[in-house]
């Protein structure tokens, strides 16, 4: 609005028939806004200050890599020999078992920002404060061999991170370069 006032509003419902019949959709909502201060009438008064935005963003996202082929949730049979009076016959053995809650990994995440220029934007500077939180990890987990298998592919844990993240560009060099043989 107004060169000043920014906003986005962003919804996503995703299903994947990778997962669980009781965890297969899942929502995805996301929202960032932005004031261009420097567009305000009481920011005139500033000269070299050219640029100054003040943003912040909050939203998440889904993984559905599974890692484990298409469909880790379904249970899964494959061929298997067996010894049916004293001859080898063709036959079916469960291979996997099925994870019926198996859902997306999802990742929430929000930064806040500054973006400043000065003198024409000859010396630009970005800060972000962000922090992100995954969760729902997908991962293979181990569980007795009394089980019949080795491992299962289930939603575990929570990974944290967070961050300031710095960036100072400059134009050293205005205009067209100009090279000179002459040393003196």
């Amino acid at each position: 609005y107004n060169d000043r006032y920014l906003l986005t509003l962003a919804f996503r419902r995703d299903g994947c028939s990778r997962f669980g019949m009781n965890a297969r959709w899942a929502n995805f909502p996301s929202v960032s806004a932005g004031w261009i201060i420097t567009e305000e009438e009481f920011m005139k008064q500033w000269e070299n200050l050219n640029f100054l935005k003040l943003r912040a963003s909050w939203g998440k996202v889904g993984n559905n890599n599974l890692g484990g082929g298409d469909y880790p949730s379904i249970a899964s049979v494959s061929s298997n020999n067996y010894v049916y009076n004293g001859t080898v016959v063709p036959g079916r053995q469960l291979s996997s078992i099925a994870n019926g809650d198996l859902t997306w990994e999802t990742t929430e995440s929000w930064d806040i920002g500054l973006d400043v220029g000065l003198f024409n934007d000859r010396i630009f500077f970005m800060y972000d404060y962000y922090r992100k939180t995954t969760d729902g990890l997908l991962y293979w987990i181990d569980i007795p061999y009394a089980s019949g298998f080795s491992n299962i592919l289930s939603n575990i844990g929570e990974f944290r991170f967070w961050g300031h993240e710095l960036t100072l560009q400059t134009k050293n060099m205005v205009g067209k370069f100009k090279w000179s043989t002459d040393f003196n």
